[in-house]
């Protein structure tokens, strides 16, 4: 069966794209971005520092993949971690402070 996708060749497993390399290096590091800020928001003394310290990470993460991924749209680390940034530093917060 070949599937026809934007990646080059899903069949040969070891042939990943490097766009896939990039996605998948964008979403770890956003992630683990997600958790540390997570922790640095529960040990804000206010809920807008927290929010304040959140959107700041965004910012840096994505300038920092901005120099080792290349890209320059903003709406690629939206779609590409960004969004799951958010979500982690959410849960990540919550939970630390329901502790």
């Amino acid at each position: 069966m070949i599937i026809k996708s934007k990646y080059k060749d899903l069949n040969n497993k070891d042939c990943i794209s490097d766009t896939m390399k990039k996605e998948r290096i964008s979403l770890i590091a956003f992630s683990l971005a997600g958790i540390l800020a997570g922790y640095i928001s529960f040990v804000s003394e206010t809920q807008t520092m927290a929010v304040v310290s959140m959107m700041a990470g965004l910012i840096v993460i994505s300038q920092v993949l901005k120099y080792f991924i290349k890209k320059e749209e903003m709406k690629w680390y939206m779609t590409n971690g960004g969004w799951v940034y958010v979500f982690v530093w959410f849960v990540a917060w919550t939970i630390l402070y329901n502790l």
